[in-house]
């Protein structure tokens, strides 16, 4: 397979790691990196990385506790995906998760222009809980991207650039966030998630627009489907030759 991979590329002149960013290939860079990406623009840093300062600063009296929560919460989440990902599919899984984890967002804007009361914490809270559901079923997903929807050629090459340009946009937002939540700064608070919800909006909607079913799919499936220019939500419904030689023999 992999020499077969190598004398198309060669073919294609494609062979070098810049191919990661051309045709097919540059689709499948894309969807590689979108996940990681999506995952930033909803809000990691502001309620993982920030979350106790982040908490603190909304107004919550035990911000340690709810942070203790929330990471209790992404632990039994990861357990979870383990069995759900490759029963429920990765598509499903990813897309949802963005989405409940930007509609959480939404809501914690609201809540950051309503007056404070104690029920208006204790909603924020439970939001924050369902956020990290989605954020981590997300995360979870993003790192099978990673190993299963490049070529296996240019693997290597597009696996070190999906984390890379995440890890980039992780350390602006690392910056960012500490102004808007900072009393002193900006001092945006629960309104912070307000920005989340705007830069959140077109990663979601790339998320239902880019990311294909890959469970259960070969590398030789794979290839065949982009090569197809199958679009990504009929991955998972379309027929393979593997598929229909399988059948053949049955």
């Amino acid at each position: 397979m992999l020499e077969h991979e190598y004398a198309v590329a060669v073919e294609q002149r494609q062979e070098q790691w810049w191919s990661i960013f051309r045709g097919t290939n540059g689709l499948r860079t894309t969807i590689a990196f979108w996940p990681g990406l999506a995952q930033q623009c909803i809000g990691l840093k502001l309620f993982r990385t920030f979350g106790t300062y982040f908490f603190q600063q909304a107004g919550v009296s035990q911000p340690f506790t709810v942070k203790c929560i929330t990471l209790s919460i992404q632990i039994a989440t990861v357990l979870v995906n383990i069995v759900l990902v490759d029963n429920f599919g990765r598509r499903p899984l990813a897309c949802w998760a963005v989405t409940i984890s930007w509609v959480a967002c939404c809501v914690v804007g609201v809540l950051g222009v309503t007056p404070d009361n104690q029920a208006k914490t204790y909603v924020f809270v439970l939001v924050a809980c369902f956020w990290n559901i989605g954020m981590m079923t997300c995360g979870t997903v993003a790192t099978t991207f990673n190993g299963e929807i490049s070529s296996q050629l240019l693997r290597p090459y597009t696996a070190a650039f999906a984390v890379g340009i995440t890890c980039v946009l992780g350390v602006i937002m690392d910056v960012f966030v500490l102004y808007m939540v900072n009393a002193n700064q900006w001092n945006w608070g629960l309104k912070t998630s307000w920005f989340y919800a705007g830069i959140g909006f077109p990663a979601m909607v790339g998320m239902w627009l880019l990311i294909p079913e890959s469970k259960g799919r070969s590398t030789a499936e794979l290839d065949e489907l982009f090569e197809r220019k199958i679009k990504p939500w009929r991955f998972s419904q379309a027929e393979t030759a593997t598929e229909r030689l399988v059948k053949s023999k049955e």
